[in-house]
Formats: structure tokens, C-alpha cells, sequence
């Protein structure tokens, strides 16, 4: 079934949309969940909650590219959960996971509403950073910053030996570490 009828039955507030959301992303989203969670019950649980704020979100909302808005939403909920079940441990998952390769380099902008402008600014500058990078860069940084995927794991969806995801990640790291700092982000 094509998003735009699946966004239709969004809007139309058809019960079955969410099994077809299911039939054709569920597997997709529960990997990203998994990735970041690594426990099969509490994956299901971002899912369900993914589809209910999807069902609460469209309409208004009416996403161009659904597998995003979804992803972003399932992506979300997860590292919610994770910090809600290990808030006095999360220091550890921050070490053990992908994101804490980019600590040195993404400054924490907090939660205020000027630091929530900041945050956005920081998103845009690195979305176009991005842009300029070579593809197999590109895909690579956001398949272990954004989806979390292991090294091994990229390795295999790409067909690279792991020491060209390795590298590939440390040279990305470095020039973005140089163009906020260019862009007078204090890191």
C-alpha cells in the first residue's frame, strides 16, 4: 500500500491503517528500537506508542515522507524509554552507545526555549554538513548516529569491511568536529 493511502486512512481515522503501518514499517521501526533499547518487550512497547502518536499526530499532520516522520517518532520513544528505565545508569549507556563518539563534538544545548532555537540551529548546520559529504560518509554517519546501528551492522548492509566503517566514521567525526567549530559552536 502507498503512504499516501495509508495517510488517508490516517485521516480517515480507519482502525486497519495500523495493522498496514505495521505490515509494512513495523519490522523496519522494531530494529531501530532494538537497537537502541535491546530488549524485544520493551521494542513492542515503542511501537505501540509510535502508532498511537502517529494516530494522534495525522491529522493535522501530514507527513511527505512517512517512513521519516514515523522513524523520528519511533526513534524518540525509544531513547525516552531507555532513560526513564535507566535514569540513575545513564551515564553507562551514553558510554556504551554511538552517541557518546559525538560527545567531544555536539554541544549540549539543554532545554530552554532559546537553547530549544539553539538546538534547531545546531540541526540545520549539521543536516547541511551532511549534504556536502560523499555518499558512503553520509549513509554511513547516519546509519550509526541516527539509526544506531552497530559497526558490524553497517558493515554488513554496505558492503564494507568493517576498518572502512571505522574510518569512514573518524574522518566524518573530525570534519564535523571542524565545521562547528568554524561555524563559532564552542566544543
Amino acid at each position: 500500500m502507498e503512504d499516501r493511502t495509508i495517510i488517508a486512512k490516517f485521516e480517515n481515522r480507519e482502525e486497519d491503517v495500523l495493522a498496514e503501518c505495521t505490515s509494512k514499517y513495523g519490522a523496519y521501526l522494531r530494529k531501530i528500537a532494538m537497537n537502541i533499547l535491546r530488549n524485544r518487550e520493551d521494542a513492542e512497547e515503542v511501537l505501540n506508542d509510535t502508532w498511537l502518536q502517529a494516530w494522534n499526530a495525522i491529522p493535522p499532520e501530514r507527513p511527505a515522507n512517512l517512513l521519516a516522520f514515523l522513524t523520528v517518532i519511533a526513534r524518540a520513544n525509544a531513547i525516552d524509554l531507555y532513560r526513564k528505565k535507566h535514569s540513575e545508569k545513564r551515564k553507562h549507556f551514553f558510554e556504551a552507545q554511538p552517541l557518546s563518539e559525538l560527545a567531544d563534538i555536539i554541544p549540549d544545548t539543554g532545554g530552554s526555549t532559546e537553547e530549544s532555537a539553539d538546538r534547531l540551529l545546531l540541526q540545520e548546520t549539521i543536516n547541511r554538513f551532511l549534504k556536502d559529504e560523499q555518499n558512503d560518509a553520509r549513509v554511513v554517519f547516519v546509519m550509526r548516529y541516527f539509526y544506531m546501528d552497530s559497526i558490524l551492522e553497517i558493515s554488513e548492509a554496505t558492503g564494507f569491511s568493517l576498518g572502512k566503517v571505522k574510518t569512514l566514521l573518524f574522518r566524518t567525526r573530525k570534519k564535523l568536529k571542524q565545521r562547528l567549530t568554524e561555524e563559532g559552536y564552542s566544543i
